[in-house]
């Protein structure tokens, strides 16, 4: 047995015995159970029988589905209610800013392998029921649930993660460079189907990491084999594939598969998680989602979940009008695009709006990356100095961005990991010191300035920074705060200029290394499932070495190789990946971050709550929540159990 899975053992053992019997499981830190027989042995309560939805007993009755009994696998898992259990209908109101937006499959829709639990540190079962790993980690065996199905009846098997992982990954037209995250030191795994319910991955060296990195990546590791076939040239008629490719204006058969394949998209596409696409996703203002009458969960007295109904989803333009219908009370439960900078207006609304403004738990600091693989010669230069990074975070006056922008609640934060992340080391140099900083900028040699009293380069031209930003503040780039550092770095004598562009832009010129300072977050809580944001070890998207990281990506065929401190960095989490020792994977990732309190190779700014609307009808929404992508948050709070009170 695994350290992941003794540990989420005792945790179920004490949780249980802490609940009591009487409480069947309601806030159950865990969140859920791998089955029905693990819920009634941890609590003694019993679930006889299952029920459903009105609007899904209707369609039972006229014949249109079948019964609830046989639309659940042999052993669904359990849901914990987070404070009742709920009552079904209704639908519950978001917003997102494009079509791709609704984040069905992902934070509305959180169903890897495995899971994150509802307290945001245990691995638990999820679509697999059980799992083993070999004593050396480079075996890994899941068991998936008997009688589980797709949205429209379809057993989900070992088929549809063979189809994903050979016919998808590793078809080179339809990805050319096969997934990072399923590879230990760039070598990809065995998949063997034991039978059609037990996968195995076979790896040729340890991966310590793999059972973690599948609760963040592992929601991408399976598909409808039944339905995309039927668009993939290995199973299709290869001229009719091209026909049909030319007629919807592809050129190539797989640059048709992927739209297809997209569940946030294609409505026709099946799913296995709580609610399913039911409108046109594109050209209009509002999509609707609908419950999966398949959803293999139920609540512990046996409801099938969702309790929601539906979803509504209004697609809007951007964060501003996304703040509005909050305030306007036309949001039921949301926190991605709330700013904090409209904190107070949110306040002021919650009695007309009939809503509670909630503060998350917030493990992202924003953050300042500087391009250390510029393609300036003189600003690589300046940017690969420790004593200039040091500088230019000593002249930061966190305090000020604090009580200005954030009403006095942010803490001053370097680009490092929270307290709460087993890899935490304090951060250093976030103290404001404008006089040491130019002490050390003096120490440079940047001692010359012009008629404006700017700083000039070694080459005698301006030093001028770029920051760029898309402008979001949930992305480290709210303009107040960042006119604020602008005056900051302008007094120590460094001219600023803030750039804030296209969010499409942004995120090409950061892949292809074409900036001077990204306005951006970083990760503070389970960076290790999603290293690049403190090794730069798979291309560029997080962008403070993008060139080192292309390297490493290339095994060196492409991009630079990196001085050595940085090539120590990517040493140490090749280390961390292929230890099976979880106290020799700590060891090894403090060392990662230590290096990063001790280089600032990122500028670390604020760390603030995030901002959450809960209509007062909305119910069983955990009072905290860690706001965190590496969560899928709010997916890991189990949002089938969500409910609203009619």
């Amino acid at each position: 047995m695994s350290y992941l899975r003794i540990f989420v053992a005792a945790v179920l053992l004490t949780a249980a015995a802490a609940l009591g019997l009487a409480q069947a499981g309601v806030g159950y830190p865990l969140g859920q159970w791998a089955t029905v027989a693990a819920f009634e042995r941890d609590t003694g309560a019993a679930i006889a029988g299952f029920s459903e939805a009105p609007v899904l007993q209707a369609m039972v009755a006229d014949g249109s589905l079948p019964p609830v009994a046989d639309r659940l696998p042999l052993e669904p898992a359990v849901v914990a209610p987070a404070e009742a259990v709920g009552q079904y209908g209704g639908t519950w109101r978001r917003v997102a800013t494009r079509p791709t937006d609704n984040r069905l499959i992902d934070r509305m829709g959180y169903e890897p392998l495995i899971r994150r639990a509802r307290d945001g540190t245990a691995v638990v079962a999820n679509i697999a029921h059980r799992w083993e790993a070999n004593a050396d980690g480079t075996e890994f065996t899941f068991h998936l649930r008997e009688g589980m199905q797709w949205s429209d009846g379809a057993p989900f098997t070992a088929d549809d993660i063979l189809f994903q992982f050979e016919d998808v990954y590793e078809n080179e037209e339809l990805t050319p460079t096969f997934p990072a995250w399923l590879t230990v030191k760039t070598a990809r795994p065995t998949l063997t189907k034991v039978d059609d319910y037990t996968i195995r991955f076979t790896f040729s060296d340890t991966n310590g990491l793999f059972e973690e990195v599948l609760t963040f990546r592992g929601d991408g590791l399976f598909a409808p084999k039944h339905y995309l076939e039927q668009f993939h040239a290995d199973y299709a008629d290869k001229d009719k594939l091209a026909e049909a490719a030319k007629a919807e204006g592809f050129e190539l058969w797989h640059q048709r598969f992927g739209p297809q394949a997209n569940a946030t998209l294609n409505q026709d596409v099946p799913t296995i998680r709580p609610w399913k696409l039911a409108s046109e996703a594109t050209g209009v203002t509002r999509q609707i989602a609908e419950r999966n009458p398949y959803y293999w969960k139920v609540d512990t007295i046996g409801q099938q979940l969702p309790y929601i109904d539906r979803m509504a989803i209004d697609v809007v333009q951007g964060g501003d009008a996304a703040n509005f219908k909050a305030m306007a009370g036309e949001i039921d439960m949301q926190s991605r695009y709330m700013s904090f900078g409209n904190f107070t207006l949110f306040v002021e609304n919650e009695a007309k709006g009939d809503f509670q403004v909630r503060q998350w738990i917030n493990p992202i600091p924003d953050a300042l990356k500087f391009n250390l693989t510029h393609k300036d010669p003189v600003l690589r230069e300046l940017f690969n100095e420790r004593d200039f990074r040091i500088a230019m975070s000593k002249a930061i006056d966190r305090q000020e961005i604090g009580d200005l922008v954030y009403l006095g609640v942010a803490v001053p934060w370097q680009a490092v990991p929270v307290e709460a992340d087993p890899f935490f080391v304090p951060p250093v140099h976030i103290d404001y010191d404008p006089a040491g900083a130019n002490r050390l900028l003096d120490g440079l040699g940047l001692t010359a300035r012009d008629g404006d009293g700017f700083r000039l380069r070694p080459d005698g031209e301006q030093l001028q920074l770029i920051i760029s930003s898309y402008g979001a503040e949930e992305a480290g780039g709210g303009a107040d705060m960042l006119e604020l550092l602008k005056d900051h770095w302008e007094t120590i004598g460094v001219r600023t200029e803030i750039r804030v562009i296209d969010r499409s832009l942004w995120t090409e010129n950061r892949a292809s290394g074409e900036f001077m300072v990204n306005a951006y977050l970083t990760v503070g809580i389970h960076w290790s499932i999603d290293p690049n944001w403190y090794v730069p070890v798979s291309g560029a998207q997080h962008g403070w070495a993008p060139e080192s990281a292309r390297w490493y990506a290339t095994n060196g065929e492409q991009g630079e190789e990196p001085p050595p401190e940085i090539g120590k960095l990517q040493e140490w989490y090749g280390q961390m990946q292929t230890t099976a020792d979880p106290d020799e994977r700590i060891r090894l990732g403090k060392q990662i971050i230590q290096s990063h309190v001790d280089n600032v190779w990122m500028i670390g700014t604020v760390r603030y709550p995030a901002v959450a609307i809960v209509k007062n009808h909305f119910r069983n929404v955990p009072q905290e929540v860690i706001q965190s992508w590496r969560l899928k948050s709010p997916g890991y709070t189990n949002v089938e159990q969500y409910w609203i009170e009619q």
